[in-house]
């Protein structure tokens, strides 16, 4: 249940998009990026230079990440999800567009990145309203195997997203990065290459 409620207020507080799938070999990071690299040296991630990271947000987390983490990789029980990132372009109460990364132990009786994303699916499918799968894609990030998913749903109160999320592991920790655009208030098309580059962006350092 905590999962659940974690995914519908994530996805109510950010929204999500998409793009086609290009090998990691083969995307070249665009010039105008700018890359913020976590203090603990954790992780790195590249965004578009006009958007704006909540800083706050970061300093919040920042100092409890690395434990958090090793908590995960020694087995420790940890039901939650935890927000590591968060940048967009401030609009209203929200960001939007936006990236987001999230870390969560490995769900229970969940092996290999198939059933990762089956599960991750299936917990999305739990929290919004016509959930519709348009694309999943295998592809390397970081030297990483991984999967993209693009994905479109509708939230109460919400309306209707668009979304890309690229999901990965390292050890017992799953990784999601998501960009997200609310339509009709954002263009998807627009930014739907800017969505690309930031997810293949991230880089995990062990």
């Amino acid at each position: 249940m905590r999962r659940k409620i974690f995914l519908a207020v994530l996805l109510c507080a950010l929204g999500v998009v998409n793009a086609a799938c290009t090998p990691e070999a083969e995307w070249v990071m665009p010039a105008d990026f700018k890359t913020y690299d976590d203090p603990d040296g954790l992780y790195s991630i590249s965004y578009p230079s006009n958007w704006k990271m909540n800083l706050t947000l970061i300093s919040q987390v920042e100092g409890v990440i690395k434990d958090y983490i090793k908590e995960i990789d020694e087995g420790v029980p940890i039901e939650k999800a935890t927000l590591l990132f968060l940048a967009g372009i401030p609009q209203g109460s929200g960001y939007h567009p936006n990236v987001n990364i999230v870390i969560e132990p490995r769900p229970a009786g969940v092996f290999g990145m198939r059933g990762l994303v089956n599960a991750e699916i299936a917990g999305m499918k739990a929290v919004a309203e016509n959930f519709t799968e348009i694309s999943r894609d295998k592809l390397k990030v970081d030297g990483r195997d991984a999967y993209i998913i693009e994905y479109k749903a509708t939230l109460t109160n919400m309306g209707s997203l668009h979304g890309v999320m690229v999901l990965t592991m390292t050890g017992e920790t799953v990784w999601s990065v998501t960009c997200s655009s609310l339509e009709g208030l954002d263009d998807f098309d627009a930014y739907a290459d800017q969505f690309q580059s930031i997810v293949r962006s991230l880089r995990i350092y062990e």
